[in-house]
């Protein structure tokens, strides 16, 4: 008898550790990260040569968590809460928020899809930006001027309600739609202030990846609307660049200021791995409307409706010289047209990068990349580090980093 209690009391045990482990594999909750650290060289950065630790050349640091939930009849129910941070000096990055990186719930079932609302990335920044070489090898110095067309992963949309569809024989596509959470009011003002619609459509096959992307933005940097879908996110580096410019052309220091009524973004792209290599392409055009200068030094710079578009090719090719072991090289051209109140100034630049990124473990790499710019057009500047344009028409950087993954 006293045997019969101790097999029942170990069946229990076992069947209490099977339901355990079940449920764990159901629901569960996930820490994660990255921690990318490195140094950077670079000749030029508004007229001085600068050697900087740096944060994220490669992959942006972080810590998140990651959870799911089953509910039945194959639904799940799932988040992303992402932090970033700098791993030099430990601060919040993204505008100083808790979870700058991501913060979204959702649910989904596989035949039917995922819908997520909460702060994300727009479905053409993951489709398309995934397949250039400045994410896949060349580190951020790679990315296309300014990252206007935000291919290099830098703006995160706030209010955003996303949609992707299930693989329909490696077809995927996802609609977005970042609100400004603004009623509707008198002189522009309202619903349309500080939002965003993105779309793109992704395929896989073999050793194909391709992807087409599209995204409208209204108002991005809106200073009436601090609630909007990109307030505190919108590229720095462009009004950078734009100050530099002005300063160059008319010689004194410059003090402008850039409102952006409206941007569009096309963007496509294509990655086929043939055994140990790899060649990319990706083009996109961005135009930006609407665009009010104010407080610029060059005689009539100033205007309420100008204009930037840009459009910018890139071609690359990789090689994994072992599973651990990447190198890659990158060219790309961009040719823009500045719309002022003085006229149109015609804009150009090459940029070539080579990179490498190797596997000291599963979860530690070291990765090295060089790149180099050339601009031309009636005071146009280099800008390869996002953070610094050079005073002229080149620059060069070159960056060394330690990554970790847990």
């Amino acid at each position: 008898m006293r045997k019969l209690h101790r097999l029942t009391a170990s069946a229990a045990i076992a069947v209490f550790m099977l339901t355990s482990v079940a449920a764990h594999a159901e629901n569960s909750v996930t820490l994660y990260g990255i921690i990318d650290s490195g140094l950077l060289y670079v000749n030029n950065q508004n007229g001085d040569h600068n050697f900087e630790t740096t944060t994220g050349k490669l992959s942006g640091s972080r810590f998140g968590l990651r959870g799911n939930e089953d509910l039945g009849g194959g639904f799940k129910a799932f988040f992303v809460l992402e932090n970033g941070f700098s791993a030099n000096t430990g601060a919040q990055q993204q505008g100083s928020r808790l979870f700058g990186r991501q913060a979204y719930v959702g649910v989904g079932q596989d035949s039917l899809g995922k819908l997520m609302l909460g702060r994300q990335y727009s479905p053409f920044e993951l489709y398309v930006g995934y397949l250039s070489a400045g994410i896949r090898f060349g580190t951020s110095l790679m990315t296309d001027p300014f990252d206007l067309n935000m291919l290099g992963g830098s703006v995160r949309f706030n209010n955003a309600v996303t949609y992707e569809s299930p693989d329909y024989r490696g077809l995927t596509y996802s609609v977005q739609y970042a609100f400004s959470n603004q009623a509707a009011a008198p002189g522009g003002l309202g619903f349309a202030n500080n939002r965003e619609f993105g779309a793109a459509i992704k395929y896989l096959h073999g050793g194909l990846r391709a992807a087409v992307g599209y995204a409208r933005l209204d108002g991005p940097n809106a200073a009436s609307n601090t609630n909007g879908a990109t307030y505190g996110d919108y590229p720095g580096a462009f009004p950078l660049w734009f100050k530099r410019v002005d300063t160059n052309l008319s010689g004194k220091t410059s003090n402008a200021a850039l409102a952006i009524g409206s941007e569009q973004i096309i963007a496509a792209g294509g990655l086929y791995q043939i055994g140990k290599f790899e060649f990319g392409s990706v083009i996109s055009r961005t135009l930006i409307g609407k665009l009010a200068i104010s407080g610029a030094s060059t005689p009539g710079f100033n205007t309420a409706n100008g204009r930037f578009d840009i459009d910018s090719a890139e071609v690359s090719a990789s090689v994994y010289v072992t599973p651990s072991y990447i190198v890659g090289a990158m060219g790309k051209y961009s040719d823009a047209s500045l719309h002022t109140g003085s006229g149109v100034i015609p804009m150009h630049w090459w940029t070539f990068g080579v990179g490498n990124d190797y596997l000291l473990s599963k979860r530690t790499d070291i990765y090295v990349a060089l790149a180099y710019e050339i601009a031309s057009g009636k005071g146009n500047v280099a800008q390869v580090t996002l953070d610094a344009p050079s005073s002229n028409s080149h620059q060069i950087a070159f960056t060394i980093g330690l990554r970790h993954r847990f």
